[in-house]
């Protein structure tokens, strides 16, 4: 472990090196605190060589500086439990011996770690500087099987993502946390390539008229991203719908199906009392074909919901993006319907047979929001059968749009990445923070 961590630190430097000399002048990087565990009763820290703890509240170091490689960290009350070394106010630091990482529940992380009590609860937080958070940040949000170029571009929307909601999480005690509410943070689990992405593009930011902007991105558009007011009200000039390039992505094409008893559960746990389930009829739909507004109909009434608050009931891994036709399915045979989407690419039949793919941005589609008849299916029960593509909110970066873009980027174009956000950026440009 210590060599794997040497060997990294040595290639994030020698790449460091390589920069520019008015990066390298760059005063050190601030150091960011991230929220890993926010309300446990327990918590597992070790390093290899060893841990210093600190109580903050005194100042002095527990045990008299004695080194361990384990501890068992448990909440009573109003104190911390450390291990049989007793309990302690806190906040607790705690240092790895050697510059060692320090495993958190198993997983590794660079810099420090910070233990405190809030409401009575555990709340862990990792203190590193912010380059080194990047790393772990893009070594998560993105595959590091993607081209440089598109690991580059979501740097700098992890960057800065970063500074614009620096306090985010203030009042808790740190800056950011480590899941989807805010990046995706695995900590010291990177490969160089990802080292790489983030200390080549080392303190870039995108700016949109001298300021910093929310830099939003997302897995999967499904062939066109969405205006920022249809999907949380607010026009943003930096956010507009953009032809995506994401045609190979694995959620190109999703369905989910309850039963009508299952989605009745469902909606009733959020809130959305109308009965038994009688239509989910959209109402309106943004430039990329999102639901922005749908009326679900029941036994005892209806209601009007936006896109995203179906979508958040249902849950975000559930329904993957507000890009869906909803069918409302009786058991025996019904005829299956396809959505089409601007920017989607679909395969067209020839008269000889022959197959020709057609990207419906050069294809009129009459009538506004139309779907596809494909044919008859059979359903053994009643059904509601969500139908649609993409995975996430559509704003900003497409994660799988910027590795199709990075794919066609000239040889040797070690600043395509550029090209890729201002794309999905439209107005924001590149800038040293």
């Amino acid at each position: 472990m210590l060599k794997k961590r040497f060997d990294l630190v040595v290639l994030l430097l020698l790449l460091v090196l390589m920069l520019p000399a008015k990066a390298r002048a760059r005063e050190a990087d601030n150091p960011i605190r991230v929220g890993l565990i926010i309300g446990q009763q327990q918590v597992k820290i070790r390093a290899p060589e060893g841990l210093l703890v600190e109580d903050l509240s005194t100042g002095e170091c527990v045990g008299g500086g004695r080194v361990l490689d384990t501890l068992l960290l448990s909440s009573r009350g109003l104190q911390i439990q450390l291990g049989e070394m007793g309990v302690f106010s806190g906040p607790l630091r705690l240092t790895a011996k050697g510059g060692e990482v320090i495993n958190v529940n198993n997983n590794p992380y660079w810099g420090e770690i910070e233990v405190f009590l809030r409401d009575g609860r555990l709340t862990v937080v990792n203190i590193l500087p912010v380059e080194e958070y990047l790393c772990g940040v893009v070594a998560r949000e993105m595959p590091d099987s993607f081209p440089l170029e598109a690991l580059k571009a979501q740097a700098v929307a992890a960057r800065t993502y970063t500074y614009a909601n620096w306090h985010k999480h203030l009042g808790e005690g740190f800056n950011l946390c480590a899941t989807v509410d805010c990046q995706v943070y695995g900590g010291a689990a990177v490969t160089a390539k990802v080292i790489q992405a983030v200390a080549s593009t080392r303190g870039e930011v995108l700016r949109y008229n001298g300021h910093l902007i929310n830099a939003y991105y997302h897995a999967s558009s499904g062939g066109y991203t969405e205006n920022s007011e249809n999907v949380w009200s607010e026009s943003v000039p930096y956010l507009r719908g953009v032809p995506d390039y994401d045609h190979d992505s694995p959620y190109a094409d999703w369905s989910v199906s309850y039963s009508p008893v299952e989605l009745d559960a469902i909606l009733q746990q959020g809130g959305l009392t109308v009965g038994r389930i009688e239509k989910i009829e959209p109402l309106s739909r943004g430039v990329s074909g999102r639901v922005c507004q749908v009326r679900v109909s029941g036994s005892r009434g209806s209601q009007i919901l936006t896109g995203n608050e179906l979508r958040n009931i249902l849950g975000y891994n559930e329904l993957p993006s507000t890009l869906f036709e909803v069918e409302m399915q009786k058991s025996g045979e019904n005829m299956i319907f396809h959505p089409l989407w601007p920017g989607q690419v679909v395969a067209v039949l020839g008269g000889e047979g022959q197959k020709h793919r057609v990207s419906l941005d050069t294809a009129v589609l009459l009538g506004g929001d139309v779907s596809l008849a494909v044919g008859f299916g059979f359903s053994e029960r009643e059904q509601v059968v969500f139908s649609g593509s993409g995975w996430g909110h559509g704003l900003g970066l497409s994660q799988w749009g910027a590795k199709a873009m990075a794919e066609m980027a000239p040889d040797n174009d070690d600043e395509f990445y550029r090209s890729i956000l201002q794309h999905y950026y439209q107005g924001a440009v590149v800038e040293p923070l």
